[in-house]
Order: structure tokens, then sequence, then C-alpha cells
């Protein structure tokens, strides 16, 4: 499964995905050609920590929306 970078993640969030991921045997790796993350490990574990990835993006999204207004 592929992601998307990281956009407007600080380093703490970075390292804390990263442990969640390593938490469920998922392993992040960068794509340097298509600048993506690719999640290899259990296809339920990848798909849990896809969730939660895009569960913080939502996040980040809606905390970045409320800081510009």
């Amino acid at each position: 499964m592929n992601l998307a970078e990281f956009p407007h993640w600080n380093q703490y969030m970075i390292n804390a995905f990263y442990q969640y991921s390593k938490d469920r045997c998922v392993l992040p790796k960068l794509d340097k050609q298509q600048q993506q993350i690719v999640l290899y490990g259990p296809i339920n574990s990848v798909y849990e920590v896809n969730q939660k990835y895009q569960f913080i993006n939502t996040l980040i999204q809606e905390k970045t929306n409320l800081s510009s207004r």
C-alpha cells in the first residue's frame, strides 16, 4: 500500500507514526522515485496503519484550516 508524503507533519508525529507501524509489524519504506511511503507487512496491519495515517492527516488538515482563519 502506498501513502503520500507527510505534509505538515512535525518530527514528533513522524516518529510516533513509525513507532505505531513498528508495533504492528509494518515496515514503512520511502520509494524515492515516486516520492511515496510504501507499507510492507501483514495485510490487516497494513490497513490499520493506513487508517491511522489517514486519520492523522485529516486532523492535521483541520488544524491547518483552523489556524489559517
